[in-house]
C-alpha cells in the first residue's frame, strides 16, 4: 500500500515499472531504464526542456531533420541554431536569415565556411578540393570507327585523391558533330547493360560504347571530351572519332588495242525483248588506241569482227563524244558533248516495260525512243568490256561499277517541269526598286542558253542607270564570260590567256552561280556547279543602286547587249548558297530563306516574281516571253555508293575496293640462262618448314619443255609445255597443278610453296592447287635459291624464254600459310596487306630469311631487304618500273561469270589496272600523279603568293615505286626526279615540256631517288634568290614505296626548315631568306621539270601564309587536316573531286590528274 500511495502522491524512491520499463530516481536525476537498470529510448513528438520562462524544444523538422526551437514565456516557439553548419546556396540567402553568435554557415556559391559573430558574417576558410585524374585514355587519341556497326569500347579510369568519392561520368561534342553519325551507350561494367546516354548528362557508369551508324550517308567526324567529376573539380580527355565507308575503286584501260575483258558466252546477256538496263560509271580520258582511228570506244559490248550485236560506247569522232548504244542494226546516240572527259559520269541505256528505249547520263535523260521492240542476242559471241573485236578502239580511262540487268528496268524517271524567258535580242525585262545587295553576302544564279551566232550578250545588271558602276554578268566576243564589279572593270573574265579560261558554247544550257563573301569581298563563279574563277570586286562600289535588268546592260544611259536565247529559274538571295563545287538542281528552284528575286521560271502567261515580296516586273522592246523550253529533262537520281545485286542483275563487275595485287617494282627476263641467286646457310633450314612466295606474270609462254620458275635445294618449280600446260614442283618425282591453273599470260599471279607438317603445297592466289610429300623431310643445308631455276647449280638452259616479270620475294624460315588465304595486296619483310589473316600466320624479323625485287631499278631492285642483308647475284635481268597492279575481276552477281584479262594483249605496261581512283566520295582521298603521262594540279591564284613572312605548306605523299625520266644517276641508271610542288611563274607552271625550274625562276624541291634506293637519298630545295645551286639536306630519307610520307616546308624567323614525318632535317648550311616570294602559280604532285612529276599519290596539302604552324618536331596528324587561320589552300582531300576545300582558289587538273579513295589515314 505503501508504494501505491507513494505513487498516488507521486512520492518515494521505488521506480515506476510499465512492462519492463521502469523509471528510476538517480540523485535527484530522472532515468528510464529496463529492470536491468539498461538505459531505455525515449520515442516522443518533441521535448521541452527549461522551465516556463525560457525553454529549449528538440523535435522532428520538416525536412526530416533535427530541429531545435527557443520559447520564452508568452512567445511562440523560434528557430535556433543546432550548434551545427547551415548550407546556403549563396551569401545574400545566408545574410537574410537569423543567426546568432558562434553559428556555422556553408555556402555553395563561394565554397566557404563562415562564422556569426552575433552582428555578423565572417569567412574563415575556403574549401580545398583536389581535382580529379584521368589515367586512361589519353587525350588526343583518335579512333576509327567501324563501317559495319561494330562499337568502339571506350573506359575511363579516374581516381579523386579525396576517401570516398563517387565520381560522376559525362561527355560533351567539342567538335564537329554526331548527329546521326553515331550513338553513346554506357554500363556500370565492361561487359553490363548499355543504355543509351545523352550529352552533358551525369552517370557513375565508366563503360562507354561509341556505337557508329551503317548508312554511308551518315559518315563524318567528331571529338567527344569525357568528364570525372566530384561535383566539385572535373577532369577532362578529349577523344576523336571518325566514320567514312569503304567505296569500291574502278579498273584502269590505257586504250591499248587487245586490252580489253572477256566473258564467256552466256544466255544471261541475251536480252532479246526483255526490259534491261546496262550501266556503268566511266571517266574517259581521253582517245583510245586500235586500228581504226575515230571508232567507237566501246564501254560493254558482245561485238566481234564477223558477227557485230549490241554494245555501249562512246563515239569521239570529231570531238563530239556521244554516248552510242548499237543494237546490231541500228546506232543510237545521243547530242554532242554528252561524255566529259576526265570526269567521273553515270551512264546508263534501258528499255523500259512499256517499249521506251532512254540513255541518261549523270541520271539526265539525253536520249529517248518509243515502241522500241528490237530483240538483242548475243549471237553466241562472248562479251568484252572497255573493248571489242569489231570496232578496234579500246576504251581509254577509268570503270566502275558495270552491272547488266536483263528481265528489268532500273530507273524510273521523274517527269520535267518548269519554263524560262525567251529573250529576242532587242528586249529585257526590269524590276524596279530593287534592294541593294550591298557589301554583305549574296548570290545570283540562272540557267542560260545563247542562241547560235551570238555573242557578247548581257544576263544580268544590277545598277549602272546613273553611271555610277553596275554589277554585271555577260558572255564577251569570244563567248569568255565576264563578271563586273563596275560598268567597265571585270572581277572575272574567262577569256583566252586569263588564269582560267572558259568558253561558252551555243546552244546549250548552262547553270551558272555568281556568289560574293560579304568579308573577304571575293566573287566566285560557277559554271554547272564547278568553280571556274574567283575574283575580288572594286571595293570602291558597294552595289547600292536599286534598279535590275535582266537581258542587257545599261551604261550611261544607253541600253547594250541585249540577250538572244532563253533564261531560266533567275534566283536572287541575301545569303551565299553555294561555298564550293556542288551538283546543280534538276528540277525549278523554290524561294528559299534571304531570296530577293524568283523569275524567268513561267512557261506560260506574263513572267512574274515567285519570291516572297512579289516583284512588278516590266519588259520593253519587244517584250520578252514565257516559254516551255527549259533547262530541265526527265531524271533519277544518280547512286552515290556501289551499285547492289538487285532483281535479274546478270553481271556486276569492276567494284575492287584496290587493286588485287600493287607492289613497287620487279625483275624481267626473257632468257633461258638467266638468274637470280642467293646462296647463303641463312636459307638452310634443316627439316624444319619454309615459304616461298612472290609474285609473276608471263609475257607470253615459251616452248620446249620444262621451264622453271625458282628452283630451292632440291625443290623445282616450273611448268612444262610438253603436253598439258601446267604448273607442277619436283622434289624425286612432279606434282602438277590441275590444267591452266596461274598460266594466262599478262595476268599477275602470287605464289608460295610451304612445307609443313609432312607435306608441300603450293597456292596460287590463295587456292591450293599442288600438295605433295616429294622433299617434305628434306634435311636443307645447302642455302641455294634461285629464280628463273636451272636444273642444277650454276647450270644454265633451263629458265624462261617467254617473258617472265617476278616481283617481292620472300623467303620465309615458317610456314606463313596453314591454308586456303586471300593473297596479300603486297608484301612486307614482317606481313602484308591483307583483307584476312585467316590462314596466315606472318613471319617475324628473324624469320625473314630474305626480302626482294621491291625497288623499280638496278640499284635497289635487287637488294636483299630482310635483317641478313644477303648477297644477291643476277645475269640475264632487268629491272622494270612495274611492279603488280592487277585488276579484282569479280563478278558480284548470282550467275558469278569468269572474267578474265585478253589473252592477246600486247606487250608494255599492264592493262587492265586495278585503280584507287573512285566515282565515290568517301571522306579522305588523294590525288594520283603520273610521270609518263605528266598528270598532276596546278592552282593559278595570288592566293598562293607566299609573301615575306612566315608559311607553312605540308602533305602527304606516296610513292608507287616508279621512276622519271632522268638519266644521269651514277653508273647510267635511270632514277627518280621525285618532284612534290613547284612554286613559279606562269612561263613554269603548268612544265614545259623541255626545261626545268631552277633557283632563279621558282621555289620548288626533289628527292633524287625516290623510292627506288634502300639507302635513301637527300631532298634538294631551291634556293629562290642567288640564281644557282639548292640547299641540300645533310641526312637521307629513306622511301619505301607504296607508304605515306608526311612533309612540311616551314619559314618561320626568316628561316626555311624541312620536316620529313614530323622530324628536322636540317640543311647543310641555315637556309635563311626573308625575300617577298610573289609567285603566283603552284604546282602540286611535280616540281622541277615536266620529267620530275611524281609517280604517286599526294594527300591534304594545305597552305598557310602568315604562321609557320610547326616550330619544332611534331606527330603528323592522324586525321585529314582542317582549315585554320590563315589557310590559303587546302586540297587533294576527297575520293571523287579535286576542290580548294579553302574556298579560296581554283584547282585544275593535268592530263587527267585523278581523285582516289587512298589516304593516308
Amino acid at each position: 500500500m505503501s508504494r501505491a500511495r507513494d505513487r498516488a502522491s507521486r512520492e518515494g524512491i521505488s521506480p515506476v515499472k510499465i512492462g519492463t520499463t521502469q523509471l528510476n530516481t538517480d540523485s535527484g536525476d530522472l532515468k528510464i531504464t529496463d529492470t536491468s537498470n539498461n538505459l531505455k529510448k525515449v520515442v516522443a513528438d518533441e521535448i521541452h526542456i527549461g522551465d516556463d520562462s525560457n525553454k529549449v524544444i528538440i523535435k522532428k523538422g520538416s525536412d526530416n531533420k533535427v530541429q531545435f526551437q527557443t520559447q520564452a514565456a508568452g512567445q511562440a516557439a523560434a528557430d535556433s541554431s543546432t550548434g551545427g553548419v547551415t548550407v546556403y546556396a549563396n551569401v545574400s540567402t545566408m545574410s537574410a536569415a537569423s543567426a546568432n553568435a558562434g553559428d556555422l554557415a556553408y555556402v555553395t556559391a563561394t565554397k566557404k565556411l563562415y562564422v556569426h559573430n552575433g552582428s555578423g558574417w565572417y569567412s574563415f576558410t575556403s574549401e580545398v578540393n583536389t581535382t580529379p585524374v584521368i589515367s586512361s585514355p589519353a587525350t588526343g587519341l583518335s579512333y576509327k570507327l567501324a563501317s559495319d556497326g561494330t562499337a568502339t569500347s571506350l573506359e575511363i579510369t579516374a581516381t579523386d585523391a579525396e576517401p570516398g568519392t563517387t565520381l560522376q561520368y559525362s561527355y560533351a561534342v567539342t567538335s564537329g558533330s554526331i548527329g546521326s553519325t553515331a550513338t553513346v551507350t554506357s554500363s556500370a561494367t565492361s561487359g553490363g547493360t548499355y543504355s543509351a546516354l545523352a550529352a552533358s548528362t551525369n552517370t557513375t557508369n565508366r563503360f562507354f560504347k561509341i556505337n557508329p551508324s551503317t548508312n554511308s550517308d551518315h559518315a563524318g567526324s567528331f571529338t567527344l571530351t569525357f568528364s570525372a567529376t566530384d561535383s566539385l573539380n572535373a577532369a577532362t580527355t578529349a577523344q576523336t572519332f571518325s566514320l567514312s565507308f569503304d567505296v569500291s575503286g574502278s579498273v584502269y584501260f590505257d586504250g591499248a588495242d587487245e586490252k580489253e575483258l572477256v566473258i564467256e558466252n552466256s544466255a544471261d546477256f541475251d536480252i532479246g525483248t526483255n526490259p534491261f538496263t546496262i550501266e556503268a560509271i566511266i571517266r574517259r580520258v581521253g582517245d583510245g588506241g586500235g586500228s581504226t582511228g575515230g571508232a567507237w570506244e566501246a564501254i560493254f559490248s558482245n561485238n566481234d569482227g564477223n558477227n557485230p550485236m549490241y554494245g555501249l560506247y562512246v563515239d569521239p569522232t570529231s570531238s563530239e563524244n556521244k554516248l552510242t548504244f548499237y543494237d546490231g542494226s541500228v546506232t543510237h546516240q545521243t547530242g554532242s558533248g554528252a561524255i566529259i572527259d576526265h570526269k567521273w559520269q553515270h551512264v546508263a541505256v534501258q528499255r523500259d516495260s512499256s517499249n521506251n528505249l532512254k540513255m541518261f547520263v549523270d541520271g539526265l535523260e539525253k536520249f529517248s525512243l518509243g515502241s522500241y521492240t528490237t530483240s538483242l542476242s548475243t549471237g553466241g559471241n562472248q562479251l568484252y568490256i572497255a573493248g571489242d573485236e569489231w570496232t578496234n578502239k579500246n576504251w581509254n580511262g577509268y570503270i566502275s561499277n558495270l552491272r547488266v540487268v536483263n528481265g528489268s528496268s532500273v530507273y524510273t524517271p521523274t517527269a520535267a517541269s518548269g519554263g524560262s524567258s525567251e529573250f529576242d535580242g532587242d528586249d529585257h525585262l526590269e524590276v524596279a526598286n530593287f534592294p541593294a545587295l550591298g557589301t554583305s553576302n549574296w548570290t545570283i544564279e540562272c540557267w542560260f542558253y545563247l542562241d547560235t551566232g551570238y555573242n557578247t550578250r548581257a544576263i544580268l545588271q544590277v545598277g549602272g542607270k546613273s553611271g555610277t558602276g553596275a554589277l554585271a554578268i555577260m558572255t564577251g566576243a569570244s563567248n569568255q564570260i565576264y563578271v563586273t564589279s563596275r560598268g567597265v572593270s571585270s572581277a572575272i573574265n574567262t577569256s583566252s590567256g586569263q588564269r582560267h579560261e572558259f568558253t561558252v558554247e551555243n546552244d546549250r544550257w548552262y547553270h551558272l552561280a555568281v556568289t560574293n563573301d560579304g568579308t573577304s569581298k571575293v566573287h566566285s563563279l560557277y559554271i554547272d556547279g564547278v568553280l571556274i574563277d574567283t575574283g575580288v570586286r572594286d571595293t570602291a562600289y558597294d552595289f547600292s543602286e536599286t534598279t535590275l535588268s535582266v537581258g542587257r546592260t545599261y551604261i550611261y544611259g544607253t541600253a547594250y547587249n541585249h540577250w538572244q536565247g532563253h533564261i531560266s529559274n533567275l534566283r536572287i538571295t541575301n545569303t551565299k548558297v553555294y561555298t564550293g563545287n556542288f551538283t546543280p538542281p534538276t528540277s525549278p528552284l523554290t524561294a528559299i530563306s534571304g531570296t530577293l528575286l524568283l523569275t524567268c521560271q513561267n512557261s506560260s502567261g506574263s513572267i512574274t516574281d515567285a519570291g516572297p515580296d512579289s516583284r512588278t516586273i516590266t519588259t520593253s522592246g519587244t517584250a520578252p516571253s514565257a516559254s516551255t523550253t527549259k533547262p530541265f529533262v526527265n531524271h533519277f537520281t544518280v547512286p552515290t555508293s556501289d551499285l547492289g545485286n538487285i532483281t535479274n542483275t546478270k553481271l556486276l563487275a569492276l567494284q575492287g575496293l584496290k587493286p588485287k595485287y600493287h607492289t613497287g617494282g620487279s625483275g624481267y627476263t626473257n632468257s633461258r640462262n638467266a638468274y637470280i641467286r642467293v646462296d647463303d646457310a641463312s636459307l638452310e633450314v634443316g627439316t624444319g618448314d619454309f615459304t616461298v612466295e612472290f609474285y609473276y606474270k608471263f609475257q607470253t609462254h615459251g616452248y620446249d619443255g620444262y621451264y622453271l620458275m625458282f628452283r630451292y635445294a632440291n625443290f623445282h618449280f616450273g611448268y612444262a609445255d610438253s603436253g598439258p600446260t601446267r604448273l607442277g614442283y619436283s622434289n624425286g618425282g612432279w606434282n602438277y597443278a590441275p590444267v591452266g591453273v596461274g598460266m594466262n599470260t599478262k595476268q599477275w599471279y602470287h605464289c608460295a610453296m610451304v612445307r609443313t607438317g609432312g607435306n608441300v603445297k603450293v597456292y596460287i592466289d590463295g587456292v591450293e592447287v599442288i600438295s605433295g610429300t616429294g622433299g617434305a623431310t628434306d634435311n636443307i643445308t645447302d642455302g641455294k635459291l634461285e629464280m628463273n631455276g636451272q636444273s642444277s647449280w650454276g647450270a644454265t638452259g633451263y629458265g624462261f624464254n617467254g617473258g617472265i616479270s617476278h616481283s617481292q620475294l620472300r623467303f620465309s624460315s615458317k610456314a606463313v600459310y596453314t591454308g586456303a588465304f586471300t593473297p596479300p595486296t603486297n608484301l612486307s619483310k614482317t606481313g602484308g596487306t591483307y583483307e584476312s589473316t585467316t590462314n596466315v600466320s606472318n613471319p617475324t624479323a628473324s624469320e625473314t630469311e630474305l626480302f626482294t625485287l621491291i625497288r623499280p631499278n638496278a640499284a635497289g631492285l635487287l637488294v636483299d631487304e630482310s635483317d641478313n642483308s644477303l648477297t644477291i647475284t643476277k645475269s640475264g635481268f632487268t629491272y622494270n618500273q612495274y611492279g603488280a597492279q592487277s585488276a579484282i575481276l569479280k563478278d558480284s552477281s548470282n550467275s558469278n561469270h569468269t572474267i578474265k584479262e585478253a589473252t592477246t594483249s600486247n606487250s608494255g605496261a599492264d592493262t587492265p589496272l586495278g585503280s584507287y581512283a573512285t566515282p565515290f566520295d568517301q571522306g579522305n582521298g588523294s590525288i594520283e600523279c603520273d610521270d609518263y603521262d605528266n598528270r598532276y594540279i596546278i592552282v593559278k591564284d595570288d592566293k598562293v603568293k607566299l609573301g615575306n613572312g612566315d608559311f607553312c605548306f605540308e602533305y602527304w605523299f606516296y610513292d608507287t615505286g616508279m621512276f622519271g625520266y632522268g638519266t644521269n644517276a651514277p653508273q647510267g641508271e635511270i632514277y627518280e626526279y621525285n618532284g612534290y610542288w613547284s612554286f613559279s611563274s606562269s612561263s613554269y607552271v603548268p612544265f614545259p615540256s623541255s626545261g626545268a625550274t631552277s633557283p632563279a625562276n621558282g621555289f620548288t624541291m626533289y628527292h633524287n631517288y625516290g623510292s627506288t634506293r634502300t639507302g635513301g637519298a637527300k631532298f634538294d630545295v631551291s634556293n629562290i634568290t642567288s640564281g644557282s645551286g639548292w640547299y641540300q639536306t645533310t641526312g637521307n630519307a629513306i622511301i619505301n614505296p607504296l607508304t605515306w610520307y608526311h612533309m612540311a616546308i616551314v619559314r618561320h624567323s626568316n628561316e626555311i626548315k624541312l620536316y620529313f614525318n614530323g622530324t628536322y632535317m636540317p640543311f647543310g648550311s641555315t637556309f635563311t631568306n626573308s625575300t617577298d616570294i610573289t609567285y603566283d602559280r603552284l604546282a602540286i604532285g611535280g616540281g622541277y621539270a615536266q620529267y620530275a612529276v611524281l609517280t604517286g599519290h599526294v594527300s591534304n596539302f594545305r597552305l598557310v601564309v602568315g604562321s609557320p604552324v610547326y616550330t619544332s618536331n611534331f606527330t603528323p596528324s592522324t586525321t585529314p587536316l582542317g582549315v585554320i587561320t590563315n589557310t590559303r589552300l587546302l586540297t587533294a582531300q576527297h575520293s571523287n573531286k579535286i576542290i580548294d576545300a579553302s574556298g579560296n582558289c581554283v584547282i585544275t587538273p593535268m592530263n587527267g590528274c585523278a581523285p582516289t579513295r587512298l589516304s593516308p589515314f
